[in-house]
């Protein structure tokens, strides 16, 4: 079946080169059976517990993509906390290298039970007839997402900055993301409803602060200047 699964892969990257195909592994999915599709998939979101199994062997197939997600589903998410499920998650998509990070799913059933338990809510946003609402954990995720910009701005404005501005804005990059993703390494989807996994939040947001001031200064530099060899 999954022979079959590459041919029709191949059979529409050659139809249309330019058509973005999608793939999600999880399970039983290892770098081995996944590296005859490693230059055909434009967007990997494999599913996170996978990576943590094989990070090196993975990583080195779904980087060959455009975009590098990942997600995760345990079920209920309603109960499980927005700042150490939601908000961490950029951050986490962040530290492994990757263009983005998500959970299962934006959008489910209209489950409205007034007890966690009552049934598997995925969704952080709720359809209703005058549109959509959205919940503290979808507002956790929005502020999640302005981090990861964050992130992703400061380090590459980093880059063109002179050699000691570089040098201290990374170091404050990697103590932020090393801070807030303390001990997310270890968390399965079980676990998650076990505790928070969430870091201290004032502590958090003065790193915040500062990454954000950090910036700031580096905008305000010469870039740095390369020399023809």
């Amino acid at each position: 079946n999954f022979e079959a699964f590459v041919a029709r892969v191949k059979q529409f990257k050659a139809a249309e080169p330019r058509t973005q195909l999608y793939a999600n592994p999880a399970g039983g999915a290892r770098a081995d059976l996944l590296r005859p599709l490693q230059d055909l998939i434009d967007v990997w979101a494999p599913d996170l517990h996978l990576v943590r199994e094989q990070p090196n062997e993975l990583t080195q197939i779904f980087q060959h993509g455009k975009h590098y997600w990942h997600y995760e589903g345990p079920g209920d998410q309603r109960i499980l906390d927005p700042l150490g499920f939601y908000r961490v998650k950029p951050w986490v998509a962040f530290q492994m290298g990757m263009t983005g990070g998500g959970y299962w799913v934006y959008s489910s059933a209209e489950f409205w039970f007034s007890e966690s338990g009552a049934g598997n809510e995925y969704g952080s946003v709720y359809p209703t007839d005058r549109g959509p609402v959205t919940t503290k954990r979808w507002e956790a995720s929005r502020k999640g997402i302005e981090d990861f910009e964050l992130l992703w701005l400061l380090r590459k404005t980093a880059g063109r900055a002179p050699p000691a501005a570089r040098q201290q804005a990374l170091a404050l990059l990697d103590d932020a993301v090393r801070f807030v993703t303390r001990g997310q390494e270890k968390v399965t989807d079980i676990s998650r409803h076990v505790r928070p996994y969430a870091p201290d939040y004032q502590q958090w947001m003065e790193y915040r602060q500062r990454l954000i001031q950090m910036q700031m200064q580096l905008d305000r530099l010469p870039a740095a200047i390369s020399k023809p060899s």
